[in-house]
């Protein structure tokens, strides 16, 4: 139980306490609880100073005071005796059997000094007296208790303002958390911008070697594509070299094993500088030709064969190399040894049954 009552106070029964306290209103107890929540919490020493001051004017309220038993023994005394004169004039005469009123008539009472009027003052100056304590009295207990309400007032108004000023310092606390907080997002946002500001520069750098490597890429992949042109060019030309090696190669092993070679020299139709050499070994022969130009795509050369007094055959369309020669592989339609007249014609693309164009190269 004492171990209960022990327990330290928290503010708030401290607040409710004090003005007892400073009062020496409170058991011994609660005085020993306030005064070690005062050890514990000397900052509240000052505030409890300033009640102290307040209590401390209260020395200056008149005291209150009590009548003594003399003068209340004197004060009843004359009342009974003022009571026993009341009395004693208002019994009626008991040997007289008149009305009150005819004997008032008749025999007038006479006129004697009255032993009750020194008594009546006299209790009128006690009663005065009485009512002077009296008024002594409420004033000073009115005084009284007017201070002891104006010592609560005033304990209740340093209590509100101990914490007004306790609720003022937290406020101004806070505020002071919260600017802290304030500049601190500030430098934040201010760095945050900054950081932007980098970050969008790194970006726009970025960009522009993005769109330099795009550009770049574009170029690349156009010189890959001209490269692969290039290449499938080169791959036809190779293709058409090798062809050209090979059937020049089957020409010259023709050459090599030749058996005769007739010379067709060129026509008054053909160039001077034409030339051309028919080469036959067994059922192959071989056309070399020089210095005639090429023809336009509706037109082509046509190579003829024939024998003495023989109508003349055909013996191929001649294509012409881009090279200076021209040599044209082609299996003859008559027997070589019976060959003995041979020419070249100008003809529709597609050839002719027959000669119809300008003979540019023909034996004698």
């Amino acid at each position: 139980m004492n171990q209960a009552r022990r327990q330290p106070l928290t503010e708030d029964e401290f607040l409710e306490q004090i003005s007892g306290y400073l009062l020496d209103a409170l058991e011994p107890d609660e005085a020993l609880r306030v005064e070690e929540y005062l050890n514990a919490h000397p900052e509240m020493q000052p505030r409890v100073l300033e009640l102290e001051q307040v209590v401390a004017e209260m020395a200056y309220v008149p005291p209150s005071a009590s009548p003594s038993s003399e003068i209340k023994r004197q004060i009843l005394e004359r009342a009974r005796l003022d009571a026993q004169s009341s009395a004693v004039a208002a019994e009626p005469s008991r040997t007289n059997h008149v009305r009150p009123s005819e004997a008032t008539q008749i025999f007038p009472p006479p006129r004697r000094q009255s032993t009750i009027a020194p008594q009546q003052q006299l209790f009128a100056q006690e009663e005065r007296r009485i009512d002077h304590i009296r008024n002594w009295f409420a004033y000073a207990i009115g005084w009284k208790i007017f201070a002891l309400g104006a010592t609560a007032a005033l304990a209740f108004l340093a209590i509100t303002f101990v914490r007004t000023q306790e609720f003022a310092r937290e406020t101004a606390h806070q505020l002071d958390l919260a600017q802290q907080r304030v500049t601190s997002l500030e430098a934040e946002l201010n760095e945050a911008e900054a950081n932007s500001g980098r970050l969008q520069s790194q970006v726009a750098a970025l960009q522009g070697q993005t769109d330099e490597l795009q550009r770049s890429n574009g170029d690349l992949a156009a010189t890959i594509t001209d490269l692969q042109q290039q290449n499938n060019t080169l791959q036809q030309v190779n293709k058409t070299l090798q062809e050209e090696v090979r059937e020049q190669q089957t020409q010259f092993a023709s050459l090599s094993k030749i058996e005769s070679a007739i010379v067709v020299p060129p026509t008054d139709a053909g160039p001077i500088e034409a030339s051309g050499t028919l080469f036959l070994n067994g059922d192959q022969g071989t056309f070399l030709l020089a210095g005639l130009e090429p023809l336009p795509e509706d037109q082509t050369y046509q190579l003829w064969v024939a024998a003495d007094d023989q109508p003349i055959v055909s013996a191929g369309l001649v294509p012409l190399n881009d090279g200076p020669i021209t040599a044209f592989s082609f299996t003859p339609p008559l027997p070589a040894d019976e060959i003995t007249v041979v020419g070249l014609s100008i003809e529709p693309a597609g050839g002719s049954p027959e000669p119809t164009g300008e003979i540019v190269l023909f034996t004698q």
